[in-house]
């Protein structure tokens, strides 16, 4: 559930880990159509999945442009420029 979390900031639809928590979050004394929640956790985490690698993709661009600026700087203090 910390995963969950920590994501649900970042995952787009809003409604995506709402939904998923819910349907993991069923309590266990109760008797559960286990075919109609696994369709459900089934349908709503390659959504989870696509959002985690838009936002992975996202940071690693913007760590990508900043890499170079942040070497060149680096190199110009220890130059002493």
């Amino acid at each position: 559930m910390e995963a969950l979390n920590l994501l649900e900031p970042h995952i787009w639809p809003e409604w995506l880990i709402p939904q998923f928590r819910h349907h993991l979050e069923r309590d266990p004394n109760v008797e559960v159509d286990k075919e109609g929640q696994q369709q459900v956790l089934r349908a709503t985490f390659p959504g989870i999945r696509e959002s985690v690698k838009d936002l992975l993709g996202m940071r690693m661009d913007a760590w990508r442009e900043s890499s170079p600026r942040l070497t060149i700087r680096m190199s110009k203090q220890r130059l002493g420029a």
